[in-house]
């Protein structure tokens, strides 16, 4: 670790959280942090992930290292290696908030449907707290928007006005 600090593969303040850790859960991380070349922001992110699966599912962070889902993706030969540490990061949020990532899925089916012009986005509020969607429209230009504006107001007259 002392030289994983030094040569900069592992971050200071993982290397801080990876202490608080048992020895073998330590070198399970840093190991796993190593293969996949981890920045400092991944490797919090995934070290914050692998302590509550493991907890989860009651066993140590090692041994949850060692499960078929991480061995999978770690051994995937087609996979470059930042592809497998995406991809290792997707797998685990999923299993971390699985209504979530669902609910994310379920978005990105109906959103691609729409029949959507290039300068039009569609984004949900934030963990789908709220049931909002919000629509961009992006204008080349300030003129072509106040062209438009008078389309968009009429459109999207409340009823009640």
């Amino acid at each position: 670790m002392q030289a994983g600090l030094h040569t900069g593969a592992l971050a200071e303040n993982s290397a801080r959280e990876l202490l608080r850790l048992k020895p073998a859960d330590r070198d399970a991380c840093f190991q796993l942090f190593q293969t996949l070349q981890l920045g400092g922001g991944k490797q919090h992110r995934m070290l914050m992930l692998l302590r509550d699966l493991a907890g989860r599912n009651g066993c140590t962070i090692s041994d949850f290292i060692d499960s078929p889902v991480i061995k999978e993706v770690l051994e995937h030969h087609e996979m470059s290696t930042p592809q497998k540490a995406h991809s290792l990061l997707q797998q685990l949020q999923i299993l971390q908030s699985p209504t979530l990532s669902e609910a994310e899925e379920q978005f990105e089916l109906w959103r691609a449907q729409l029949p959507l012009s290039r300068n039009c986005t569609i984004e949900h509020s934030t963990s789908f707290e709220q049931d909002q969607v919000t629509l961009r429209v992006t204008f080349e230009n300030r003129s072509g928007l106040e062209r438009a504006l008078p389309t968009i107001n009429s459109v999207l007259q409340d009823p009640e006005d």
